[in-house]
């Protein structure tokens, strides 16, 4: 296992590390072969992929029981945190992952087709909770479940200024339940399969301001003190 708890701040920018990236094992190894139980927590990330625009904040691909929390990610080019493989509904062991409580703002600031945090295949047991997700000036979503995402769960999350609060594309996206959320932009797209979105509150800022539950979750992402983190269950 990995665990992770570092300051990358990459401004000016560096010639020499881009971006943090888990890399993962391919195919269905047994259970003693998965690439997983990692922890990626309490880091700064900014200013990476200056020469790589591809490059995300972090990447996981096939991961299980792996959790990426309390991070703050900005000012990328790219996708911010990215989790997940295989653009189709092939099962693998990637289940059980975790992406909590981090502060992700202003991202995809020059690439397209990517977003704030943005999953791939299925992945039974994973959720998404706690994140406060703001301006994202390109196309899709700030959650974006891309092709083969499925068994997850999104919730608890607060996402500002983006072009699309939620991108659920097509439909071999599946089986995903996403709930109980705060935005400033009403605008969707759900053409998954039994893709659920429910309960989620669209908020007049300007008008009323963020109700209390949204504010806690803003205030309670990114990195903290070890004695003051909390989070999301």
């Amino acid at each position: 296992s990995l665990s992770l708890s570092l300051s990358l701040s990459l401004s000016p920018p560096s010639e020499y590390l881009h971006d943090l990236c888990l890399h993962m094992s391919y195919g269905h190894q047994t259970a003693d072969q998965w690439n997983g139980y990692h922890t990626v927590y309490n880091n700064l990330i900014e200013g990476t992929a200056n020469e790589y625009r591809g490059n995300c904040g972090i990447f996981g691909g096939y991961l299980a029981n792996t959790t990426i929390a309390h991070n703050e990610l900005h000012n990328l080019p790219y996708t911010a945190i990215s989790l997940g493989w295989g653009w189709a509904q092939v099962e693998s062991y990637a289940r059980g992952n975790r992406i909590l409580n981090n502060y992700i703002h202003d991202y995809m600031q020059t690439l397209s087709d990517g977003g704030g945090i943005y999953t791939l295949g299925p992945q039974p047991g994973t959720y998404l909770a706690g994140n406060y997700l703001l301006n994202q000036p390109n196309d899709n979503g700030a959650i974006y479940h891309d092709e083969g995402s499925a068994f997850m769960h999104t919730y608890d999350n607060v996402i500002s200024h983006a072009p699309f609060w939620v991108y659920v594309w097509t439909d071999s996206i599946h089986d995903i339940l996403v709930d109980d959320n705060y935005t400033d932009q009403p605008n969707i797209v759900n053409r998954g399969t039994n893709v659920t979105i429910v309960d989620n509150e669209f908020v007049n800022v300007t008008a009323t301001g963020w109700p209390a539950p949204a504010l806690q979750i803003m205030q309670s992402a990114g990195r903290q003190d070890n004695d003051q983190a909390s989070v999301a269950s």
